[in-house]
């Protein structure tokens, strides 16, 4: 899955990406995949035509200009090829928090106890994968 977020949110984003590692998924991650000295936007295109789904992180910041590209891609992708687009509210977002239009129309992941908060990890991880934590089909 491909991790797009403001880049104000980076230190943030990457401890939820260091979860979803350690629950066996591979998500990439700008700062652990992007290698140096190459184009970024070139390096994004090349994998959004490879990954199964988009993560957007909306912080407190906001979507920023890169971030606002990458989700319009994520919403062609999904009209495409029905992947899953799945907007993450990082910690300090209020409720109201205006969304691009047709990204307010997926259905949301909040992080809003915090990113250590497990049960926000496994919605997460069931709109990556299409299949509900163990934990989730118990309660």
């Amino acid at each position: 899955m491909f991790l797009a977020y403001n880049s104000a949110d980076e230190r943030i984003v990457e401890t939820v990406a260091a979860g979803l590692q350690r629950r066996g998924l591979n998500p990439w991650f700008a700062k652990w995949c992007l290698p140096p000295g190459r184009q970024f936007q070139r390096e994004i295109e090349r994998v959004f035509y490879s990954v199964k789904s988009v993560v957007i992180f909306i912080g407190e910041g906001g979507v920023g200009p890169w971030e606002d590209l990458e989700i319009r891609a994520a919403i062609q992708m999904f009209v495409k090829r029905q992947a899953p687009v799945i907007p993450v509210m990082l910690p300090g977002v209020k409720q109201k928090v205006d969304l691009p239009l047709f990204l307010g129309d997926f259905g949301m992941v909040s992080f809003e106890n915090g990113t250590d908060d497990v049960s926000a990890l496994d919605r997460l991880e069931w709109g990556i994968t299409s299949v509900q934590p163990r934990r989730m089909t118990t309660i």
